[in-house]
């Protein structure tokens, strides 16, 4: 039995590439494609991990980068000028091509935001004496796969199993999600969430798929959080 499902966790490689720069603050005109290249396939890896169907462009990027990789490693070629060309040259123009676009559309969710502002305020006023929450990391989705790869990894014993059983349904387990984080103050740790499905569901591979594939869906629709108080403490899920 196999679950195939497309999720828009990034607008294509080019935005996940851009992500990976920005999120170690490397310069864009001096990448270190080792480095990048080896975060860009834990992604890849660990998508597949998940069954979650890539665009063939990924699987592009990937094999450029690659190339990219290999072409450092010999001795550099002379452009007509006499200089010596660099291979990460077309990526970086593609990605000042896309990080333009990107900061432009940015700006443009800033201004839809600032119109919200003020019913925001209102809120916090009539909030205002509630109690005021542990100290919170919010972690983006990269964060989230590369936990998600963990926790594949604690549970690599599990085989598939050829039985029959009912259809396991990601919209379902979403909703199941939801219903036990009610239930458990609106939160529960990552590994607790997933223990508990193997638990009463069975020790089966699909399982752990699913309940992974459902909480990414509740993330990217807004329902719930990913949070932890401090890097690499346990990982937090949270009804917003």
């Amino acid at each position: 039995m196999k679950y195939t499902v497309r999720l828009d966790l990034f607008e294509g490689p080019l935005d996940l590439l851009l992500f990976l720069i920005r999120k170690d603050e490397i310069d864009i005109y001096d990448i270190p494609v080792a480095e990048i290249t080896q975060q860009y396939m834990d992604y890849i890896t660990t998508m597949e991990e998940l069954d979650v169907e890539l665009a063939a462009d990924y699987f592009v990027m990937a094999s450029d980068l690659l190339k990219i990789k290999s072409e450092l490693l010999l001795p550099r070629q002379k452009t007509d000028e006499g200089e010596e060309y660099d291979p990460r040259t077309i990526l970086v123009g593609q990605l000042l091509e896309y990080q333009r676009f990107k900061e432009a559309s940015e700006k443009l969710h800033e201004l839809a935001d600032a119109r919200s502002d003020e019913f925001n305020r209102i809120i916090s006023n009539i909030c205002e004496g509630a109690p005021v929450d542990r100290l919170e990391v919010t972690m983006d989705t990269y964060d989230l796969l590369i936990a998600f790869q963990d926790v594949l990894q604690r549970y690599r014993h599990l085989q598939p199993t050829e039985i029959e059983r009912e259809s396991i349904n990601v919209g379902e387990r979403a909703n199941e999600i939801e219903q036990v984080l009610s239930k458990t103050q609106g939160e529960m740790q990552l590994t607790q969430i997933v223990e508990f499905f193997l638990e009463i569901k069975g020790l089966f591979k699909m399982e752990l798929i699913v309940t992974l594939l459902a909480i990414l869906e509740l993330v990217k629709r807004g329902s719930v959080r990913a949070k932890q108080q401090e890097t690499f403490s346990p990982i937090w899920i949270k009804l917003t």
